[in-house]
């Protein structure tokens, strides 16, 4: 099996990382700023760096992210989500993703 099969799930956890990042700042501070946050996140060195040496630590970071997005999705109290159950549901599972 060549080696970069068993890069294949941080490569993705990292590309998801960048898009849930970005859409976290979207709904945050507005589409410009999310779009520098996932420009900086997927030209930062570091996430070069841990998906060379195959660290899982980008996967971590991934269900953090969704975590805290769906969290404060869920809590919103402007009344502008439409259905803040999908976000508690989507919390649960990352939060359970992220103790596996």
């Amino acid at each position: 099996m060549p080696d970069w099969v068993a890069r294949i799930p941080t490569a993705l956890g990292a590309v998801l990382l960048c898009f849930a990042t970005a859409r976290y700042g979207a709904w945050a501070f507005g589409r410009r700023a999310g779009f520098y946050t996932g420009l900086v996140l997927a030209t930062s060195v570091g996430l070069f760096l841990f998906t060379r040496i195959l660290i899982p630590d980008v996967i971590l970071t991934l269900t953090i992210c969704v975590c805290f997005m769906a969290f404060q999705r869920a809590m919103n109290e402007d009344g502008e989500e439409l259905n803040p159950r999908l976000w508690t549901i989507a919390l649960g599972i990352s939060l359970g993703w992220a103790f596996c």
